[in-house]
């Protein structure tokens, strides 16, 4: 798969399943001037850093990688909104543009922060053919509430 549409595909991915206004939030925040030092008390729970990894949430992160390449999605896992985001056209699309990378060659811990309550994971994760990242956030009952991929810049 040429590098413009690999691109072209994971954009697509990121049309399809944003994480609602999670990652925007994360974004502004971080871009938010800081010329006296001090932050807005909402930007400083959005930027607030977490936690080093957790072996269990990146294992999970690389399984539903494979469930979006293979489209076998396990729907009990999945929070209300995204559940409703995945339809079978959503997952098919998902399918067709992740399954040509094949099987992933490694994962790589970006971070992970607190936005509005649910903690937002940043991997990436790594290809013969290249690496995109993987957002994942999970609400406080460990259901995942988004997904995202990204290109990585």
């Amino acid at each position: 798969m040429n590098r413009t549409l690999f691109t072209a595909s994971l954009a697509a991915i990121a049309l399809a399943l944003s994480v609602q206004a999670a990652h925007a939030q994360t974004r502004a925040a971080a871009a938010m001037p800081a010329s006296s030092g001090a932050k807005p008390a909402a930007a400083a729970a959005v930027t607030q850093p977490v936690m080093p990894e957790n072996a269990a949430v990146t294992r999970r992160a690389m399984e539903w990688f494979g469930r979006f390449q293979n489209n076998d999605v396990d729907r009990s896992q999945l929070g209300a909104a995204i559940n409703a985001k995945l339809t079978s056209q959503v997952l098919a699309s998902m399918r067709n543009q992740l399954a040509p990378l094949g099987t992933p060659t490694g994962i790589a811990y970006g971070g992970a922060r607190n936005v509005k309550g649910d903690l937002v994971y940043r991997y990436v994760v790594v290809f013969p053919v290249g690496a995109i990242q993987e957002f994942m956030s999970i609400d406080n009952a460990g259901k995942i509430t988004g997904v995202l991929f990204l290109p990585v810049r």
